[in-house]
């Protein structure tokens, strides 16, 4: 009689169910009207047409009651384990009559396939809706999908962002649109200008034909180069320095004007009247009126006397 009895109490253990596996309820391919006593839904089929899932009063289900009958659920879970939903299929999540969802009385569509989501009563008619969304992205990630399209990093990762081609300086040109400006770069072999005698120093007139507009930066680059004598006597010689200015380019022998380039005074004293001494002026200037042009000249004056010249000239000036 016992060993029936422990066989009775071993056996009802076996059938005991698990009571901590919270229970599913099965959404076919057919719209489904959820019961206060549903905890968790799962589809069991793939979807021939959109469905709908309306969900009970908020106020009326068990769940966030507690207990082992709803396996202490705060929320109705859904899972897509079927993978039913797809775009065009989709799942349509209706309140019911009275009830909202995030604080509105319209539907939510859910299209993602495998699908899963939350919903939890807050109060006697909202339900907050809750989702997450597995993404798997290719490598590289395309640049629709927020990637670079790289996988490793290099100037074609920016290229692929921006979608620019281009060379030269960026620059806005207003909301949300860009454009490359190539740097502005000149460079003049310019003719040899009428000698001067003046002992103070007047201009070449090389502005007429040497100029520049920055159009980047504003900031020049200037160097200037040739060949500087006095041929009348020995212990003559030559004063000189670079220059720009804007306005009208100043005309050969006229008085100094513009901006200093490079030194003061560069000077030069022959030690014969054949003696040529070649130059070169360079400077860095900054500030410049962008789309503005810019003479680039010589200013040049004797030294004790005679006349005094310079030849071969070339000026040459880069945006920086």
């Amino acid at each position: 009689m016992k060993l029936f009895k422990w066989l009775g109490l071993a056996l009802a253990l076996l059938a005991t169910p698990a009571l901590a596996v919270v229970q599913s309820t099965a959404m076919r391919d057919a719209n489904y009207s959820a019961t206060p006593n549903d905890v968790r839904i799962v589809t069991v089929n793939t979807f021939s047409a959109a469905r709908t899932l309306t969900l009970p009063q908020a106020g009326a289900t068990q769940i966030g009651q507690g207990g082992q009958s709803n396996g202490y659920a705060t929320a109705l879970e859904f899972f897509d384990a079927a993978n039913g939903i797809t775009a065009t299929n989709t799942l349509t999540i209706t309140p019911a009559s009275g009830d909202l969802i995030n604080g509105s009385a319209s539907s939510i569509v859910v299209s993602n396939t495998g699908a899963n989501f939350w919903l939890t009563p807050i109060n006697g008619n909202n339900w907050v809706f809750a989702t997450s969304v597995t993404v798997s992205l290719p490598i590289p990630v395309p640049v629709a999908d927020g990637g670079t399209n790289c996988t490793v990093a290099s100037g074609t990762c920016l290229d692929n962002i921006t979608g620019f081609a281009s060379t030269g300086f960026l620059q806005r040109t207003g909301a949300g649109t860009y454009s490359f400006t190539a740097p502005a770069a000149v460079s003049f072999n310019l003719g040899n200008p009428t000698p001067t005698s003046s002992s103070t120093l007047v201009m070449m007139g090389f502005g007429s034909t040497a100029t520049i507009t920055p159009v980047t930066t504003g900031r020049l680059l200037i160097i200037i180069t040739g060949d500087v004598f006095n041929v009348t006597a020995i212990a003559d010689g030559a004063a000189f320095r670079g220059g720009y200015g804007t306005g009208s380019a100043p005309a050969n022998g006229a008085a100094v004007s513009g901006a200093q380039c490079g030194p003061t005074s560069i000077k030069f004293v022959a030690a014969t009247t054949a003696e040529k001494v070649p130059f070169t002026i360079s400077c860095i200037v900054t500030g410049l009126t962008l789309n503005s042009p810019y003479w680039l000249d010589v200013a040049l004056s004797n030294i004790t006397g005679g006349s005094a010249a310079i030849n071969d000239v070339n000026i040459s000036a880069h945006e920086l």
